[in-house]
């Protein structure tokens, strides 16, 4: 298992942490209107708002369904006449008017030519002219539409971002369009106020998602492009601009550079940064980001930085907590990576205190983890835990019982029974008074005879879930690593690779990538290889490349292939987002192997997987002529591809409607 994959500090829940307190008084403030939810009427008397509602939200989704434009606009226009002063009149008076607007314009003349038949120009202008009738859907709540779909049936933002950094101009003049697209955004699902998102706001995503870069932020009340400020609004589209002027013709590092400049280091940044040119180049900001951000269980700049520089971030999580002055969020660290000593020690800090980590994060999630990671050891933590009883404020829910809270003290009995072996019969089935009563009852037999009979279990040592691997290694140790690895002694350096199951370090890793360099041997640069994937980066990629492409040794050619499509797979954190450069130069080399009928099978097999793994629309072209070719009869991961490709485009197809 790879640590960062269990790594809890998501972006997503700091911003659903962050926009909590707002959530709650939206909340409170529909429940004492009594507003209609999802066009249901209440039983209070109904206001303009509502009734005007009651006509907007299925006009909304009809119009993102496909719905007639022109009827849309009459729907609005009416909604203006009969609700003059309604919470609407801003969105419905900016609708009416850009609508109109678009309707004045001559027809573009590219529309009226086949694909083929389009220049690169036109074909970009195209696309985002068709960002008009792109419905992308919201699926979480809070959230944002679902604007990219490489995977699925492919909208005008996917077209745009594959045609790449030519798209940039155009799209930096399509941030001034308010032209209405027909996909809906909204606060929460059940508040009624929606959002049709314009084709400023689509661009200025697809422009971030080429340039791999952050140029405007939603507020955190969900406030878009199209609806800030004029002067915010205007000085995000400046900003960008004056990063285009210094920035085109330029790599996509200095763009990212670029960005930064006008706009402040930032984590996100740093870390697509980290994945073009390698961690060694951002190390350093990364670390003053992180040391300015605030300490929090969601803090994104340690995300990234324990992704790249994981050891530092164990190293001091550890010595705050010996030290007894850890911050919020060191325990998803402690209780991961923690041995049989930490666990006594936070087991005895929880009786004594009443709490383990210091932040928002619930003992509840604490207690799954501790059971997840400590195992035996985390039985006495366990047992402290079975007094916490009141559900206030749980996160956790019974369905089983009607969506009745859980307390913390029914996640923990639960795991207690697994870990202890004992059954005292809880079932998450029963009710409240029940679970109360078998929880006492498990507490009182810790107490009485539990603590002695669970001695010897909890004493136990048991292997790491998660392999330690180097992740423990202090300064001085990763130290030694490095110079044996860049060591001219080729035994040494041999017997150092050897000495390695995986390698999370940074440094180690970048080690190990100069060492193909410096290895004579084919099957110890083989060997090399093998290590690295255990923990693929998509930073590893160039060096990779240069082997797949021309590495003597057809196994390491193979192996190198298999690294990248490792690397490529990984969807951690946001990495999928941005248009990375290093990651677009491995996909173009498995492209020209996979055409190249003079390239070995393995290969040709191997760099074929690599596309199929990144699954983008972009190469389903190709990869559907190798399903005539000899080379890939019977190859099952192509045959599992196209089975998947057919299904999407059929239910893509089901009830599809021609757009006015």
């Amino acid at each position: 298992m790879n640590p960062k994959q269990h790594h809890m500090t998501k972006r997503t829940r700091s911003k659903l942490l962050k926009g909590f307190v707002f959530v709650l008084l939206v909340f409170a403030g529909w429940l004492c209107a009594a507003l209609p939810v999802n066009g249901q009427s209440s039983s209070k008397p109904q206001t303009p708002d509502d009734e005007a509602w009651k006509i907007f939200r299925p006009a909304l989704l009809q119009f993102q369904d496909g719905g007639s434009r022109t009827q849309f606009l009459a729907t609005c226009k009416e909604l203006l006449r009969q609700y003059p002063d309604s919470r609407y009149e801003t969105e419905l008076t900016s609708l009416v008017r850009a609508i109109e607007k678009e309707a004045s314009k001559p027809r573009p003349v590219f529309l009226d030519k086949k694909p083929e038949e389009r220049t690169k120009e036109e074909s970009i202008r195209y696309w985002i002219y068709e960002l008009r009738d792109q419905g992308s859907r919201q699926f979480s709540d809070p959230g944002y539409p679902a604007l990219f779909t490489p995977s699925g049936s492919v909208a005008a933002a996917d077209q745009i971002v594959a045609l790449g950094p030519e798209a940039v101009p155009f799209l930096i003049d399509a941030l001034d369009d308010d032209t209405p697209t027909r996909t809906i955004a909204w606060q929460r699902s059940f508040y009624p106020v929606y959002f049709v998102l314009r084709r400023q706001d689509v661009a200025m995503k697809c422009l971030e998602r080429i340039a791999g870069c952050r140029f405007y932020e939603e507020g955190a009340t969900f406030i878009h492009l199209y609806m800030d400020k004029s002067e915010t609004r205007e000085a995000a589209i400046a900003t960008v601009k004056r990063w285009w002027d210094m920035s085109k013709g330029q790599s996509q590092a200095t763009w990212i550079r670029n960005q930064m400049e006008l706009r402040g280091r930032n984590a996100d940044s740093l870390q697509n940064l980290a994945m073009i040119e390698g961690p060694e180049t951002v190390m350093a900001e990364l670390r003053q980001v992180f040391a300015d951000s605030k300490p929090d269980l969601n803090n994104y700049a340690e995300e990234v930085l324990f992704r790249l520089d994981p050891q530092t971030v164990l190293r001091d999580a550890f010595q705050r907590f010996k030290n007894g002055s850890s911050q919020e969020g060191d325990y998803k660290f402690l209780l991961q990576y923690g041995d049989r000593v930490v666990y006594e020690e936070m087991t005895r800090r929880l009786a004594a205190t009443g709490k383990l980590d210091p932040s928002p994060w619930t003992l509840s999630e604490q207690a799954e983890w501790a059971a997840k990671y400590g195992q035996n050891w985390a039985i006495p933590m366990l047992a402290e835990l079975l007094v916490f009883t009141n559900v206030t404020g749980s996160r956790y829910v019974n369905p089983a019982v009607g969506g009745q809270a859980f307390a913390d003290a029914d996640v923990a009995v639960e795991e207690f029974q697994k870990l202890t072996g004992k059954d005292f019969g809880y079932r998450r089935e029963k009710d409240l008074a029940e679970r109360q009563a078998i929880i006492d009852q498990a507490r009182e037999w810790w107490k009485q005879e539990g603590q002695k009979a669970s001695a010897e279990l909890v004493a136990q040592d048991h292997p790491p879930v998660i392999p330690l691997e180097d992740l423990m290694l202090s300064e001085d140790q990763i130290d030694g690593l490095v110079s044996a690895l860049q060591s001219q002694d080729a035994n040494l350096r041999r017997q150092t690779v050897a000495s390695l199951q995986g390698v999370y370090s940074c440094r180690v890793q970048r080690a190990l990538l100069n060492a193909l360099a410096l290895e004579n041997s084919a099957p110890e640069r083989a060997k090399i290889i093998k290590v690295l994937q255990k923990h693929p980066e998509l930073w590893h990629l160039p060096t990779l490349v240069r082997v797949m492409e021309s590495e003597s040794a057809l196994t390491n050619r193979v192996l190198a292939a298999q690294g990248i499509r490792l690397a490529v797979m990984d969807t951690r954190g946001w990495l999928w987002w941005p248009r990375l450069e290093s990651r677009e130069q491995a996909l173009a080399s498995a492209r020209l192997l996979v055409s190249d009928g003079k390239t070995p099978v393995e290969l040709r097999r191997a760099a074929a997987e690599i596309l199929i793994v990144w699954n983008s629309f972009t190469d389903e072209p190709l990869l559907r002529t190798l399903t005539v070719n000899a080379d890939f009869k019977e190859f099952e991961p192509l045959r599992v591809f196209i089975q998947q490709r057919n299904e999407i485009a059929k239910r893509a197809s089901i009830g599809k409607e021609p757009k006015e």
